[in-house]
């Protein structure tokens, strides 16, 4: 794992395209991890997929949490499929 700021990426974007076939590369923008920069290959898509999902219900965690907690109070639902 490398780890690089923004500006840097912006300087050394060629050097750092050329590190991330070995390893990924996060981004900190003004000190803090702000993105991620990983190695492409074919039929990926699945994979990206799964790690933004992953991101939005980690990102999410606490409204998630709060919303299945009002439809448990809220007891079974009466419709009919």
């Amino acid at each position: 794992m490398n780890i690089t700021s923004n500006s840097e990426l912006q300087k050394n974007i060629g050097q750092i395209s050329k590190s991330v076939e070995h390893d990924f590369t996060i981004i900190n923008t003004r000190g803090k991890p702000k993105m991620v920069i990983l190695p492409y290959f074919e039929n990926n898509d699945d994979f990206i997929a799964d790690y933004m999902e992953s991101y939005f219900l980690h990102r999410n965690k606490d409204k998630l949490i709060n919303e299945a907690k009002k439809s448990l109070k809220s007891g079974l639902s009466d419709l009919e499929i």
